[in-house]
């Protein structure tokens, strides 16, 4: 389903812990929890 709506042009966000879902998604946003209450964001891209 997801893969059907991105090819409709539609945007799709996805939060998960399951790794084969996370592989299959070819653009990725990680946040990292650091130090005295600051993130750090990362975009990754297969």
């Amino acid at each position: 389903m997801l893969e059907h709506l991105h090819a409709q042009g539609r945007r799709v966000g996805v939060i998960s812990h399951v790794e084969e879902l996370k592989e299959r998604i070819p653009v990725k946003v990680e946040i990292t929890p650091g130090a005295s209450g600051r993130s750090t964001l990362s975009i990754m891209t297969d």
